[in-house]
């Protein structure tokens, strides 16, 4: 684990975009909140855009250290995706709430994932990486565990750093396939 006073160089690049506009928690998906977010996506549908910003690798992914107070070190960094803010969305929240009702979750957080993986070796970070992603894709049919880990070894990154956190927002319609590839990412650490 990094001492704080080692990362202390580096954190301001991460956290400065959250320490002056925090994250805020997505509001309960509604009718009328879709249609503004559809509008604010302009002349290109969600499919297409949501396309385009996988495609251009314009997702800024940042991390969110894990703070040991007893032992003053890091455990680890949480990834947060951050879209451009030429791209329309306030905040990731909107951007998948738009990729879900195109059709384009599993896609996008694939996207991320990957990217998060390739960002933090990069970064040459120390402790576990924390990635999160819904119920609703890690239970897809189409998801491939193979793919996520594939990428931790081609960024040589020990399967036991990396920590998938599910989220809240959504559900699986197929829970055994949900259950399937958890065993086999447990498995692997």
């Amino acid at each position: 684990m990094a001492k704080l006073s080692q990362t202390a160089e580096f954190l301001p690049q991460f956290l400065l975009r959250d320490a002056v506009h925090p994250p805020t928690t997505p509001e309960p998906i509604t009718h009328s909140h879709l249609s503004v977010l559809e509008a604010q996506i302009g002349a290109l549908g969600a499919t297409q855009r949501i396309d385009q910003l996988i495609a251009s690798q314009t997702i800024d992914i940042v991390f969110q250290p894990f703070i040991d107070v007893m032992n003053h070190s890091i455990h680890g960094y949480e990834a947060l995706a951050r879209p451009p803010h030429s791209a329309g969305f306030a905040h990731i929240g909107d951007l998948l709430i738009i990729a879900t009702a195109a059709d384009r979750r599993l896609s996008l957080e694939c996207h991320l994932a990957i990217k998060a993986i390739e960002r933090f070796t990069a970064l040459k970070l120390t402790g576990r990486l924390f990635v999160n992603l819904s119920p609703e894709v890690l239970g897809h049919p189409e998801f491939v565990v193979d793919t996520l880990l594939d990428a931790l070894s081609e960024q040589a990154l020990p399967f036991q750093r990396l920590v998938i956190e599910l989220t809240e927002q959504h559900i699986t319609e197929h829970p055994q396939i949900l259950q399937r590839n958890l065993d086999r990412l447990r498995v692997r650490g």
